[in-house]
């Protein structure tokens, strides 16, 4: 058993080597816990953090509470659930433009973190075809982000001299473009408004039970569709890995994450091992 779990790690951390070196990395962790109230009903506490930044920065943390309702056993869900999400925010470079659209140096907001509160309803089907068990899930998610307020630079002036420029009191380097220097010419405070986010996620999955063995193998992949923007797709996720059944009560999944993201929070490509534990009461 030991070595089924080792030999995961291993291709998981075989895919993320082999990942594209513009590409990002990381490590998502989390854990749960199940009550159930009767047959139908369960509620469950859970706790996750994300290391990201090529396992260099505590990307996000947050915690959430839930319960589901067995509306169909054995074939339909419905679930609600409430996270409070704490994420970070890269530096954000952007062009300044003058009031006749000429470029006239950048503007960057230094980095921050933001609180979230997420909201979210969910109706999952399954369905078992021998050791197979196929299931779609269904998600509305709304996301409140909190005001908040981050550091703004300004650099506006083009440096034509640089091997002889000279910072004055106060003054932070020059700003290089990639083939222009600026002049930083000061600083304030910017405040991020709140918002409103709302998305709807799709996800397909299919896992296979072998016999004989507490083991697991699953796959799935997810859309996010941005209802704010005519329902464009944002996100895509693909994952990969195995549930190992530890005993009755405790489950420990194993697995490759793979994120494809164009939305404000998350863009680029992120792979990512993911490392979960449940227990049910």
């Amino acid at each position: 058993m030991k070595k089924t779990l080792a030999l995961s790690l291993l291709l998981a951390g075989m895919a993320l080597n082999g990942a594209a070196q513009s590409d990002d990395f990381g490590l998502w962790t989390g854990v749960e816990a199940e009550w159930k109230v009767n047959k139908k009903v369960s509620v469950n506490l859970s706790a996750e953090t994300r290391i990201e930044e090529k396992l260099k920065r505590d990307t996000r943390w947050n915690v959430g509470i839930g319960a589901d309702w067995k509306i169909v056993p054995k074939f339909l869900k419905l679930g609600v659930g409430y996270l409070f999400i704490n994420s970070y925010n890269p530096r954000e470079v952007k062009i300044n433009y003058n009031n006749s659209g000429v470029q006239k140096g950048y503007n960057i907001d230094e980095a921050f973190r933001r609180n979230r509160h997420r909201f979210i309803v969910d109706l999952t089907a399954k369905k078992s075809w021998g050791r197979f068990t196929f299931s779609l899930r269904e998600r509305y998610q709304f996301t409140h982000n909190v005001a908040t307020e981050t550091e703004r630079n300004r650099y506006r002036n083009i440096v034509s001299d640089i091997t002889n420029y000279t910072l004055s009191a106060g003054e932070l380097p020059p700003y290089f473009d990639g083939t222009t220097y600026y002049a930083h010419s000061g600083t304030a405070t910017n405040e991020k408004e709140h918002s409103n986010k709302h998305y709807l996620r799709h996800r397909l999955g299919v896992s296979y039970n072998i016999k004989g063995l507490p083991l697991e193998p699953y796959v799935s992949f997810e859309l996010s569709n941005n209802l704010s923007e005519g329902f464009a797709i944002e996100k895509r996720r693909w994952r990969a890995g195995l549930d190992y059944s530890i005993n009755k009560q405790q489950s420990l999944t194993v697995g490759y994450v793979y994120n494809n993201s164009s939305d404000d929070d998350e863009i680029g490509n992120l792979h990512a091992i993911e490392i979960g534990y449940k227990y049910k009461f």
